[in-house]
């Protein structure tokens, strides 16, 4: 009964734009993923972007392949070292870093990989966004070069 009560009680995504769904951060058991695309989607749903951006618990990366995470960009620092405000600081700092995007290209460059596991990738992400203000912002295997 307590166990289900809590699982009502969960927050399982909060929504930043409203009603447009476009940009949000879903939390699920194993991982946690921030998703952005474009706020107006063009004709016939092609975006100008559309990404996401996962985090996953560190025990569960070893039953992780690569069709889970193809596509996506997965941060490859260690979570369970964090306690609860680091982490959603470092959800923050992702969130407060995409605000206002109005185009995103990402570089993908496959480090290793092992067996059917999914691949380590570092990733370089270009922002462009409304501030104009150039900025380079690294963590862990992702670099956002905001504006450059």
């Amino acid at each position: 009964m307590i166990k289900k009560a809590f699982i009502q009680e969960m927050i399982k995504c909060i929504f930043f734009n409203g009603n447009l769904e476009s940009f949000n951060i879903s939390f699920y058991g194993h991982q946690t993923s921030i998703f952005i695309t474009d706020e107006t989607p063009m004709p016939n749903r092609k975006f100008t972007f559309n990404e996401v951006f996962m985090f996953i618990d560190d025990y569960a990366k070893e039953n992780i392949v690569s069709s889970d995470t193809y596509g996506n960009v997965v941060y490859e620092g260690t979570l369970r070292d964090k306690n609860h405000k680091d982490i959603l600081g470092l959800f923050a700092e992702f969130v407060t870093i995409l605000i206002g995007a109005k185009n995103i290209t990402v570089e993908e460059t496959i480090i290793s990989q092992d067996g059917w596991h999914y691949p380590k990738c570092n990733y370089i992400i270009r922002l462009t966004n409304t501030t104009e203000i150039k900025n380079s912002i690294r963590y862990n295997n992702i670099l956002f070069l905001i504006n450059e």
